[in-house]
C-alpha cells in the first residue's frame, strides 16, 4: 500500500495509522455492504465510527487553537482523508464535511462565548455527539453557475434580523448536520460578488425543513439531501464574514475543496490497485500468474504512476494552501479534474484485469468504481473544469 507521499511527517504517519485501524476494525467489507443497503439503498452515515474518530482526537483537526483545536493544515488533513478513504470514501467525505465547517462559527459575528460553546461541542470526547455543518450553495436551478441562486434574505431593521426564503439541494450531510452555511441574496441590485451573503442557520430554527436524502450511485454512507427555508429568521450576528461577501468566500472555499477531493479518490483507487495486485499474483492463466503477462504487469505499473502523479499534484496544491497562497484556477480545478480522472481510469482498469469478477458485488472493485464515479461532477463537471481552465489563456476577441 503506497498511501501518502515521500515527505510525510511523523504526525501524518501516526494519524494515518490510527485512521486505518479504526476503519478496518469498525467497517470491514461485509459491514460496509450491509450499511450501504440500509433505508432502501440510501445508506446511513455511521455515527458510531464518527464518534470513534472523535475519541481518537482525529476530528476537526483544522480547528484553530484559539478555540481549543489543533490548527492543522491542508496537508495534514489530506493525509488523514486519504487513509480513511482507503476503506470508504463515502464516510471520509461526510467526515470532512462535518469537521471542516467550524470556520462558519469562527467567521460569524456571534459573541465569543457562543463560539466557544460550539467549539466545546465539536471537541467533546467524554460524551460526544455528532456536531458539524453543511455548505448550502447549490439550488435546483443553480449548480455549476452559482450566480443563479434564488434564495433571498431580507433585513428586518426593527428586530435586527434577516428573513431567509429559498431552497437548497444536493447538500452533503443534510440529515446529520447541526447548522448550515446558507448563501442568499441580500442585494439584487448588484452582482453576486457583492450581493450574496453567507448566513449561519441552525437546523432547528423555525421555518427550516429538512428534505429527505436522495438515492445516488455511490458514496452510500454519506447522505445528500436538501433544505427549504420559509421565513427563517436569524439575527445579524449570524452573518458569516462581511455583508455581501458570501459569494467570494464560497468560491475561495471551493478552490481548496475541489483539489482536496482528490484525496478521497486516491485512497479508494489505491485500495483497488492493491486488490488488483494481489489478484494478479494469485490468478493463473496460460501457465503463469497473470501479473507475469506484460499486458497485465504493464497495466498495473501504469496505474501506479497515474496515482503517484495525481498524488503529487494534490500535495502541491495543499502545500500551497498551507502557505497561504491563492491556488488559482489551474492549480485548483486542474488538480481536481486531472486527479479524479486518473483515479476513475485506474478503477476501470482494475475491473478489466479481474474480468467478470471485477463487476461482482462480492469483490470490492464494483463499490470503488461507483464511489469514484460520483466525484467528477463535484465542484463543477469535467466540461465546466475544462471551460474554466481554457478561459485563463483564451484571449479576448
Amino acid at each position: 500500500m503506497a498511501i501518502g507521499f515521500l515527505m510525510m511527517t511523523d504526525y501524518q504517519r501516526e494519524i494515518q495509522a490510527k485512521a486505518r485501524e479504526i476503519m478496518e476494525r469498525m467497517l470491514p467489507f461485509d459491514e460496509l455492504r450491509r450499511r450501504e443497503d440500509l433505508n432502501g439503498g440510501v445508506g446511513e452515515f455511521p455515527k458510531d465510527v464518527q464518534l470513534e474518530f472523535m475519541k481518537a482526537d482525529l476530528f476537526a483537526i483544522n480547528m484553530t487553537p484559539k478555540y481549543g483545536g489543533k490548527g492543522k493544515g491542508f496537508v495534514d488533513r489530506t493525509a488523514l482523508y486519504e487513509a480513511i478513504s482507503y476503506t470508504d470514501p463515502g464516510f471520509a467525505f461526510g467526515f470532512r464535511g462535518l469537521g471542516d465547517k467550524f470556520d462558519a462559527i469562527a467567521d460569524s459575528h456571534l459573541p465569543e462565548d457562543e463560539k466557544h460553546k460550539w467549539a466545546a461541542k465539536f471537541l467533546e470526547t467524554k460524551n460526544p455527539e455528532v456536531v458539524g455543518g453543511s455548505f448550502c450553495l447549490t439550488e435546483p436551478q443553480a449548480g455549476s453557475d452559482a450566480t443563479r441562486i434564488e434564495t433571498e434574505a431580507v433585513y428586518d431593521k426593527g428586530n435586527d434580523e434577516w428573513i431567509i426564503n429559498g431552497e437548497k439541494c444536493l447538500i452533503n450531510n443534510s440529515d446529520i448536520c447541526s447548522y448550515m452555511t446558507v448563501f442568499a441574496w441580500t442585494d439584487k441590485t448588484v452582482s453576486a460578488g457583492k450581493g450574496v451573503t453567507a448566513f449561519l442557520v441552525e437546523k432547528d430554527r423555525a421555518g427550516v425543513t429538512v428534505l429527505p436524502p436522495v438515492k445516488k450511485m455511490g458514496l452510500k454512507l454519506e447522505n445528500v439531501g436538501g433544505f427549504k427555508f420559509e421565513n427563517v429568521r436569524v439575527p445579524s450576528t449570524h452573518i458569516i464574514g462581511e455583508l455581501g461577501g458570501g459569494f467570494k468566500s464560497a468560491m475561495g472555499k471551493l478552490d481548496v475543496d475541489r483539489a482536496e477531493n482528490v484525496s478521497f479518490c486516491l485512497g479508494a483507487a489505491q485500495s483497488a490497485v492493491d486488490f488488483c495486485k494481489k489478484f494478479a499474483n494469485e490468478r493463473q492463466a496460460f501457465g503463469k500468474y497473470i501479473v507475469q503477462h506484460e499486458g497485465v504487469g504493464f497495466a498495473i505499473a501504469e496505474m501506479e504512476m497515474k496515482l503517484q502523479t495525481a498524488r503529487a499534484l494534490l500535495f502541491q496544491a495543499m502545500e500551497a494552501g498551507d502557505r497561504g497562497m491563492n491556488l488559482g484556477t489551474a492549480l485548483s480545478i486542474g488538480t481536481k479534474w486531472y486527479g479524479i480522472q486518473m483515479c476513475v481510469e485506474v478503477a476501470q482498469d482494475c475491473i478489466d484485469i479481474l474480468g467478470g469478477r471485477g463487476t461482482l458485488c462480492d469483490y470490492p472493485l464494483e463499490k470503488v468504481y461507483r464511489d469514484l464515479r460520483a466525484f467528477p461532477a463535484m465542484g463543477g463537471t469535467p466540461l465546466i473544469a475544462k471551460r474554466t481552465i481554457a478561459k485563463t489563456f483564451t484571449e479576448k476577441h
